[in-house]
């Protein structure tokens, strides 16, 4: 992609794409859950946290026009390049979005091992999703029996199939601000809990499901 950065990543059978969110979509989307979390009606219209498995302190959908924008101005264009890397003689004729929301993490939160799948009605169950980091706490430090070789405190991770002596199963990933994720709607994934003392430090996500619909050959 001429346009916008972006690589393909292969820890295992799933591929998962790489980008960097650019700084105006992190402060639109900053701006956005700023403003539904000053209003109590807004945050009770944008409750979403019922339809999800995070144990998390709010899960709040994105307004739809900031949502609308940025899928035309950046997502459209990474989600075309994920499906046709794989579909190379196929074209895309639309994206849509099922759903999108933003996470806000606290201490000692976490989201289960989950995928976003919905195989009771494959019509609505989504092809991709996504993550996307606009906000992280200036520490998430690790409780204190965790051992420094295998440090996960607000980590992210993606778990496929079965490890072998030549086959990875897991794919563990650090936060890192602005870093954005395309990955099937099928892989199965969790985030880590991190600890702090401060109650106001939160690790702030966003993300999106997606179905990806082809052109009829």
């Amino acid at each position: 992609m001429s346009d916008v950065k972006c690589s393909l990543l292969k820890p295992f059978g799933s591929t998962i794409l790489k980008s960097e969110l650019p700084d105006d979509l992190v402060k639109d989307f900053s701006n956005d859950l700023s403003k539904i979390r000053q209003d109590p009606k807004l945050v009770d219209e944008h409750k979403f946290g019922h339809k999800l498995a995070g144990n998390l302190y709010k899960e709040l959908l994105i307004s739809h026009d900031t949502m609308l924008k940025w899928k035309q101005k950046y997502f459209d264009r990474l989600i075309v390049h994920y499906a046709t890397s794989h579909y190379k003689n196929k074209k895309v004729r639309q994206v849509i979005i099922t759903s999108a929301w933003h996470n806000i993490q606290k201490s000692g939160d976490f989201n289960p091992c989950h995928t976003h799948t919905h195989f009771e009605d494959r019509f609505v169950s989504p092809d991709i999703s996504t993550v996307g980091y606009i906000k992280l706490p200036q520490s998430m430090s690790e409780y204190k029996h965790t051992k420094p070789h295998h440090s996960v405190g607000g980590y992210i991770e993606f778990m496929e199939g079965t490890e072998d002596m030549f086959t990875n199963a897991n794919y563990l990933l650090q936060p890192i601000l602005k870093d954005f994720y395309i990955f099937p709607s099928s892989l199965r994934h969790a985030v880590y809990p991190f600890h702090s003392d401060n109650e106001t430090y939160e690790r702030i996500s966003f993300s999106f499901n997606a179905k990806i619909v082809f052109d009829e050959i």
